[in-house]
């Protein structure tokens, strides 16, 4: 982009400095009414390709930007996504086995003591008639919006209060 706008703006200026147009400039009177309506009408034009180029120059910026790209300045970093980041390594994981899953609204919180969004889930995996619940705990940083902590608990296969003790252990 700023390759763009140095080719433009050297176009621009070899142009407007040329033998050719400053000669013109020296010879045109703005007195005379026929001058006054090519010098408006080039103005129009100018205006009307700066204005042209302002938008198309914004539409390029927001097409070429990266899907995930967002001023946390203007709209906040939340629980909610949060969860939502939660939910794309969760579904990213578990992959096709993944049927369902909910947030648990009473644990998943904000501990501003740590600067970590805690979010936990609950995912039914497995096949449609033969599925079984996981427990799934994510921790991201507040401030850097990762995930630094990432970990399923599925209780049918490990005894609970052995990883509940190496869980609260972090």
């Amino acid at each position: 982009m700023h390759a763009i706008k140095q080719h433009l703006f050297s176009f621009w200026h070899s142009f407007w400095h040329s033998p050719y147009v400053q000669e013109k400039l020296r010879r045109a009177s703005l007195s005379d009414p026929k001058n006054q309506q090519i010098l408006a009408i080039i103005l129009a034009v100018f205006m009307a390709l700066v204005i042209i180029f302002s938008i198309g120059y914004s539409w390029l910026q927001a097409a070429l930007a990266p899907e995930d790209t967002r001023n946390y300045s203007h709209i906040p970093f939340d629980e909610y996504d949060a969860t939502n980041m939660c939910t794309a390594e969760m579904e990213n994981r578990l992959g096709d086995s993944l049927l369902r899953s909910y947030v648990d609204g009473h644990s998943t919180r904000l501990d501003n003591r740590k600067g970590l969004y805690r979010v936990y889930m609950v995912a039914d995996v497995g096949e449609l008639n033969d599925y079984h619940e996981v427990m799934v705990y994510c921790f991201i940083d507040k401030w850097d919006h990762d995930l630094s902590y990432y970990k399923e608990v599925d209780p049918d296969n490990k005894p609970i209060l052995s990883t509940d003790l190496k869980f609260f252990s972090n």
